[in-house]
């Protein structure tokens, strides 16, 4: 399969993404509104008119990233299965902070912040599900919409009142059912895409059971390893996985990550034991982005450059908002700079 006609664009793409050193001085623009205007000079497409509130700016950053995922779709034509694990990994991360805000009664425009329209839950998707009262509303309207993810939630619900299993029960059940069907479909999505994409959908199944294993704490006693973990990964095995649950200590699960990922794309994100829990997601997402880099370099005409465009596309979208959420809060620059994604 060729990639060079579409890498080429890819490429031309990512020179219109923000570097660091970019991010770095929207950090120094004092206020909110300035660091808007600073970046609307930069170029970012985002409709001026959403610099009205910091909610609307959120949602408009949404948009650009779909908007630019959507040309690499267009631009892939029969090669989209590339795409395929990027928009299940969004449509996970988006039904997440659905459920939760569901469970938590937050405001609709609140739950919508953060999230990226794709094809399986575009905008207007998203918006319906955002008002659901309540965490069965939300699969009800899930189902109804008939994305396989209300399926996977309905079913462990049920199986859990039939069965008295921890899965399905409460949001960390739910959270854990719809881990799975998206580690299900990531797995069957990559079958179609090459090598590489099995590995990039391998290593984000890694990625999710790491974050399981560091909150360990909050569920080790009450549930079953197995009720847990991801089949589909490769650096984390089943029996290792259980191995590094059953301690209790949060150091010396980091350590045993550490060495069970150390040959993996994820191994920079864990190799410094010292680095703070917060910064962790950051550091895999910049490690993804490094170990694309350094593919793409070994291979110009490979899949790594796409990849690479791919995740810089879905990472300036992070940064945006964290520096502008950092802004807003008063943080300083020292504060937000560790938590950067963007590498280069």
């Amino acid at each position: 399969m060729r990639w060079d006609d579409v890498n080429a664009r890819a490429v031309g793409l990512a020179t219109h993404l923000l570097r660091r050193e970019q991010l770095l001085r929207l950090l120094e623009s004092g206020t909110w509104l300035a660091a808007v205007r600073r970046i609307l000079d930069f170029g970012v497409p985002i409709d001026p008119a959403a610099a009205g509130s910091p909610g609307e700016f959120d949602r408009a950053i949404g948009r650009v990233t779909a908007r630019r995922l959507a040309i690499l779709d267009r631009w892939l034509g029969p090669r989209r299965a590339a795409l395929a694990v990027v928009y299940e990994d969004e449509d996970r991360r988006s039904l997440r902070v659905l459920l939760r805000g569901a469970a938590h009664g937050a405001a609709p425009t609140e739950r919508l912040r953060a999230l990226v329209p794709t094809p399986g839950l575009p905008e207007r998707a998203l918006a319906r599900l955002a008002q659901a009262a309540s965490p069965d509303a939300l699969i009800r309207e899930l189902t109804r919409q008939g994305h396989p993810a209300g399926r996977a939630l309905a079913e462990a619900a049920r199986r859990a009142e039939r069965d008295g299993t921890a899965v399905g029960r409460g949001l960390f059940g739910l959270e854990t059912a719809l881990a799975r069907s998206f580690a299900t479909r990531a797995t069957r999505a990559a079958r179609a895409g090459g090598r590489l994409l099995r590995e990039f959908a391998a290593a984000i199944i890694d990625r999710e059971n790491a974050w399981s294993l560091l909150t360990a704490a909050g569920w080790a006693a009450d549930v079953a390893p197995d009720e847990v973990f991801l089949p589909g990964g490769r650096q984390l095995s089943e029996d290792e996985f259980r191995r590094i649950a059953a301690h209790g200590d949060a150091d010396r699960i980091r350590d045993r990550l550490a060495v069970a990922l150390s040959a993996g794309p994820l191994a920079p994100a864990f190799a410094d034991r010292a680095a703070p829990m917060a910064a962790l997601e950051s550091r895999t997402a910049a490690a993804l982005q490094t170990w694309f880099r350094a593919l793409g370099r070994r291979d110009p005409l490979g899949p790594g450059v796409l990849f690479g465009a791919i995740e810089r596309i879905r990472a300036e979208a992070h940064d945006l908002r964290l520096v502008l959420g950092g802004l807003a809060m008063g943080a300083t620059t020292a504060s937000v700079e560790p938590l950067l994604v963007t590498t280069s």
